[in-house]
């Protein structure tokens, strides 16, 4: 019997809690909606918290649903066509403020918008036939747009698992954090099974790079890279490193990490000093917890080329010759 009676004043309690949700819900409601036009992940930041950032659109639309159907009877069909197509107006507006305040405006958010709500709604109504079903096509849809998760974290993992190397292309994940006209290869080698190719073109500015690598690099002293140059002369590249702090200010050149780098004929590897990556920027101290893109690019090629990029890793030097 005193489990029962615990039971049910559980039961009240959560009854009275879930009645009173139009109260509870609203402020979580207010401070959450200016994040559609303020706030979040840069177009730089990794895949995986962008990823999280756009899933947060069917979040609070579901939460938004449960407020509603407190305030608002939603028990009929046609109430909640109603809701849907005032959620795809209600959307596109945001969308399209979205798009003149220099966010990106995407139909996926609004498909998002429009998952959340059913969610929301026909959970938090009495079940029946008609809502049965709404839960089961809400509740698939969910599962599948938290799907798209999947491989964000998967490789958000791996390279959490393989740090400090940064990237060895041993893997395809590795490929995937990488921009550029490039490719893995098995030839030429230094270390492991694969390389990565990149080919430079002709223009002004041609580049390879990522925005995707781990980015704390504090209690590191030296990166350390490889590059092949397959020709018979060598070529001059340069290294560029720079914060987040340098993207949000502007890309100046003095306000981040620039080194030529000659690429004799064959392997090349480079040992970096972090500390001169970090008192690099004319002024301030580069953030080393906030290391945003590392890149090699090459300036007015007469014909194009390829270089091989090799096991790129932070190390920690424990004594010198």
């Amino acid at each position: 019997m005193p489990f029962t009676v615990q039971n049910s004043l559980s039961d009240s309690w959560l009854a009275w809690f879930w009645h009173q949700r139009r109260f509870w819900l609203l402020a979580p409601l207010l401070v959450a909606f200016p994040l559609f036009f303020i706030g979040g992940p840069q177009w730089q930041a990794p895949p995986l918290y962008r990823e999280l950032w756009s899933q947060g659109h069917m979040v609070f639309f579901a939460l938004l649903s449960v407020w509603l159907t407190s305030v608002v009877p939603m028990h009929r069909p046609r109430r909640w066509l109603l809701l849907s197509a005032a959620i795809i107006l209600v959307g596109a507006v945001i969308e399209g403020i979205q798009a003149q305040i220099g966010r990106t405006a995407s139909w996926e958010d609004g498909l998002r918008n429009l998952i959340g709500v059913w969610f929301g709604l026909f959970w938090s109504l009495p079940a029946g036939r008609g809502v049965y079903i709404g839960r089961l096509f809400a509740s698939v849809l969910v599962l599948w747009q938290l799907s798209g998760l999947v491989p964000h974290a998967t490789n958000h993992l791996y390279r959490v698992q393989q740090f400090p190397v940064l990237s060895n292309f041993e893997s395809s994940r590795d490929l995937a954090i990488w921009n550029g006209n490039i490719e893995r290869v098995t030839e030429p080698v230094r270390e492991g099974r694969y390389s990565l190719a990149m080919h430079f073109g002709t223009q002004r500015y041609s580049a390879v790079g990522s925005y995707a690598l781990p980015r704390d690099w504090r209690g590191y002293h030296e990166l350390v890279f490889l590059l092949h140059n397959p020709y018979s002369e060598a070529l001059p590249i340069v290294l560029r490193i720079n914060d987040r702090q340098h993207e949000q200010a502007g890309p100046r050149y003095a306000d981040r990490f620039n080194r030529g780098l000659i690429v004799q004929p064959g392997w090349n590897e480079y040992r970096i000093a972090l500390d001169e990556v970090r008192q690099a920027p004319e002024g301030r101290a580069m953030n080393m917890a906030e290391i945003q893109q590392v890149q090699l690019f090459v300036q007015a090629l007469e014909q194009p080329r390829t270089l091989y990029l090799d096991d790129m890793r932070l190390e920690i030097v424990t004594q010198r010759d």
